[in-house]
């Protein structure tokens, strides 16, 4: 009896820990939205993209803070301390005027470093209590994570342009949001004990790692390094290509208010392609969604490049929407695939390092940024995807 109450209890409070987890990573995802919260910053275009870069730099390695000090510090004292840099940061972004400097330590360090922390115990904790539906749980936290900027940026941009709001209060509201949902999921968040019985991983689920790495015996090992370059490599292409799409579109014919639009709808595509990863490794398990991630991301690189050659707006828009599900891929599948290799007692910080990708990756947009010519930028994007591929057919446990 006693059991069976037991077990209920864990499912009620798993389900809860998923809610509060999914809303949590929804506020903090925002910070992808950069596109639209930095329209009151008059700044070069080249300043405003540095901003970015350091965003995401500082993202990675507030992640890597968090993994690595998840033993020492608690995991609600890691939370707590995130969400001070972030609504630091937001805070202190409404005081810039004419200096970029403060704009990258508040929105590009605090806000990135700050979100960092937040999403590595975020992942964590909530995974921790789905060892059987790890995918799904994955999945959800990364579609809540990767849909943010369509709804919270589409409702920020309107309320820049409301007279006596404006973009200052914006910011307090954002940061008051993620200040509060964070704080929320503080109260209630916690690891599974050993007395808290949860359903065990099935065969296609479980890590099936024999045993638990460590970082440093983890990156002594040559799987984890051709890891690291496929998912930067697959990184590298999605946000590549989600950053053009308005751009893109619009060279294809598109008017304004359509190449707005179809950003939204890639950023749900980039939800659904999270959530669909994650059901695929539930079901199929590790090994059938790591060839599938490769093939999505080279189909959607081509029906992409020919509607640039045929100069289609249909086909384009297709291909765009198909990379924006193949770029959901990438965050699921990194996740199982550290668990699946190196075990979950180190998991956090395992994550966090694998999660790095992101760094390099930020680069590419840059550097595609100086082609110019789309139809160059897909066709090096296609052959990307397919040394990702190649490399992707030798990862296998070792």
């Amino acid at each position: 009896m006693s059991d069976t109450l037991k077990t209920t209890n864990v499912k009620s409070f798993r389900i809860l820990m998923l809610i509060f987890g999914a809303l949590t990573m929804f506020v903090t995802g925002v910070f992808y939205a950069w596109s639209i919260l930095k329209t009151p910053f008059k700044f070069e275009v080249a300043e405003l993209a540095l901003n970015y870069t350091i965003c995401l730099c500082s993202f990675g390695f507030g992640g890597l803070f968090s993994g690595i000090f998840a033993k020492k510090i608690h995991l609600k004292v890691r939370l707590i301390i995130g969400t001070i840099l972030v609504g630091l940061g937001f805070s202190l972004a409404t005081f810039v005027t004419d200096s970029v400097w403060l704009l990258y330590l508040s929105y590009g360090f605090f806000c990135g470093f700050g979100i960092g922390i937040i999403y590595n115990v975020v992942v964590g904790s909530v995974n921790a209590w789905f060892p059987d539906k790890k995918g799904f749980s994955t999945g959800v936290l990364m579609m809540s994570f990767g849909i943010s900027t369509l709804i919270i940026g589409n409702i920020a941009s309107k309320l820049f342009n409301i007279e006596g709001f404006g973009w200052k209060n914006t910011y307090y509201l954002i940061a008051a949001l993620i200040v509060v949902t964070t704080l929320i999921f503080t109260l209630i968040a916690k690891l599974p004990s050993a007395e808290d019985i949860i359903p065990p991983p099935s065969k296609k689920t479980s890590t099936g790692a024999s045993e638990d790495y460590p970082a440093s015996a983890m990156l002594k090992r040559l799987t984890f390094w051709k890891l690291f370059v496929f998912f930067m490599l697959f990184t590298a292409v999605g946000s590549t290509i989600i950053g053009f799409a308005k751009d893109l579109t619009v060279t294809l014919g598109a008017k304004d208010s359509l190449a707005v639009t179809i950003v939204g709808i890639v950023s749900v595509c980039n939800g659904i392609g999270r959530l669909l990863a994650g059901e695929i490794f539930d079901r199929l398990g590790l090994r059938f969604v790591q060839f599938t991630t490769s093939i999505i991301v080279i189909v959607a690189t081509t029906v992409s490049l020919i509607g640039i050659l045929s100069s289609s707006l249909v086909v384009g828009i297709i291909g765009i929407c198909l990379c924006g599900i193949s770029y959901g891929f990438s965050p699921t599948i990194s996740s199982a695939f550290i668990a699946s290799f190196y075990g979950m007692k180190y998991f956090p910080t395992n994550l966090s390092i694998i999660n790095l990708v992101i760094i390099p990756a930020s680069f590419m947009s840059t550097i595609a940024g100086t082609i110019g010519n789309y139809s160059t930028i897909f066709a090096v994007l296609l052959g990307i995807s397919i040394v990702g591929l190649l490399i992707n057919i030798t990862i296998k446990k070792s």
